[in-house]
C-alpha cells in the first residue's frame, strides 16, 4: 500500500451552534443551511479551524479556484490574483465582480483585509506569506505535493468539498477523472513508447519525467519516460536543464510542450523555438506527437478538477 504522505490527512471536527461535538462523523452543522459550523483542516502550513460553507473567500491558488468553479462555488469568491488567468477561467478577470488582491507572488494584504474574508486559500507560491494572511482570516495551504500530483489533487478537491458541503459533487467529479485515467492506462499498459514533458522558458529548455510537477502522464497514466525520477526537490519543481541535442539523442516518441513565457504573459513562441532540425528528426515530430499544451493551464492552475481533465486531453493526444 502506498505510504500515506505528509499533510494528506484531513481531520474533520464540526461545531454546531451552541453545541460542541466531538471529532468524527459530519453533523447537521456541516450543511448548506449556514448554521455557523466549523471544520478543522490539517494542511501544509498547519492546522486551521475554518467556517463551514464560507461566503467570502479570497482564493490565491488557481487550482483551488478551478475546483471551486467546477463545483459551482464562484459566488463565494470575492478576491483573487487576476493578472494571469488561463482562458477557461477568464470570467474571473472581471474586476467588478472579483477584486484583484495583487498577483500570485506579490499580495496586497490591505486589499485582502478590506474584503473581510471568511477564508483564504493559498498554495506554494504564497507559503512565505502564510502567517500574515492567517492574521487576517483563517488560511489554508492547498499547495500540491509535486511528486504525487494525483493523490495530492484528489486530497485537495475533497477538502474543498468538505468545507463547502460539496462532498458528493466532488466525489462524482473525481470518479469521472478516475475513469478517464483507467481508460488511458489501457493505452499505456502494453506500449513501449517513451516521452517527456518539455518547458520552454526564455529560449531555454527544461524537461520533466516521473516524480515531478508534470508527472501525471507517467506516474498516474503509466506512460514511459525518457527520464528517471528526479534526485532532488529542485528538479521536481523546475525540471532538468536540457538541450536540443539531448532531446535528439533520447529521441522521444511523444513530447508535451509548455511555454512558460506565454503562460505568464511575456509572449513566447514555443513552436518557433522547437522548430529545429534536431527536434524535427525525432520520432515525436515525425509522427505528429508533439503536443503544444495550454501553457497557462499546466503552469498556473494545474491541480484543479477542470485543469486535470484538460491536462488529460493533452495527454490523450500525446500517447494515442
Amino acid at each position: 500500500m502506498r505510504k500515506i504522505f505528509k499533510y494528506m490527512a484531513v481531520t474533520i471536527c464540526v461545531v454546531a451552534m451552541g453545541l460542541l461535538a466531538g471529532c468524527g462523523s459530519t453533523s447537521s452543522s456541516n450543511s448548506n443551511e449556514g448554521t455557523g459550523g466549523t471544520i478543522q483542516i490539517q494542511h501544509k502550513s498547519g492546522d486551521t479551524t475554518v467556517p463551514v460553507n464560507p461566503k467570502r473567500v479570497v482564493v490565491l491558488d488557481l487550482a483551488s479556484l478551478d475546483t471551486m468553479d467546477k463545483l459551482g462555488l464562484s459566488s463565494s469568491v470575492v478576491g483573487l490574483p487576476n493578472d494571469l488567468m488561463p482562458a477557461y477561467l477568464d470570467k474571473y478577470k472581471d474586476s467588478n465582480t472579483y477584486i484583484s488582491v495583487g498577483n500570485l507572488k506579490e499580495i496586497n494584504f490591505e486589499k485582502v483585509s478590506q474584503l473581510k474574508p471568511d477564508l483564504i486559500i493559498i498554495s506554494g507560491r504564497q507559503e512565505e506569506s502564510y502567517k500574515e494572511l492567517a492574521s487576517i482570516a483563517p488560511t489554508i495551504n492547498l499547495g500540491l505535493d509535486m511528486a504525487h500530483y494525483w493523490d495530492s489533487m484528489q486530497h485537495n478537491v475533497k477538502i474543498i468539498g468538505q468545507i463547502f458541503n460539496k462532498e458528493k459533487e466532488a466525489e462524482t467529479e473525481l470518479k469521472a477523472l478516475q475513469n478517464r485515467v483507467a481508460d488511458l492506462k489501457k493505452i499505456t499498459l502494453n506500449s513501449e513508447k517513451k516521452g517527456v514533458v518539455v518547458m520552454v522558458n526564455g529560449g531555454k529548455l527544461s524537461v520533466f519525467g516521473p516524480g515531478t510537477r508534470y508527472g501525471l502522464i507517467f506516474d498516474t497514466v503509466g506512460a514511459q519516460s525518457i527520464l528517471p525520477a528526479p534526485t532532488d526537490g529542485k528538479e521536481m519543481t523546475h525540471g532538468q536543464r536540457a538541450s536540443f541535442e539531448f532531446l535528439a539523442e533520447k529521441n522521444p516518441d511523444f513530447m508535451i510542450v509548455i511555454d512558460r513565457d506565454n503562460a505568464i504573459g511575456q509572449g513566447g513562441s514555443a513552436k518557433d523555438i522547437m522548430n529545429t532540425p534536431l527536434i524535427n528528426q525525432t520520432k515525436a515530430a515525425q509522427t505528429g506527437h508533439i503536443v503544444y499544451a495550454d501553457s497557462a493551464l499546466w503552469y498556473l492552475s494545474g491541480g484543479g478538477l477542470e485543469s486535470t481533465a484538460l491536462m488529460l486531453d493533452d495527454i490523450t493526444r500525446a500517447i494515442q
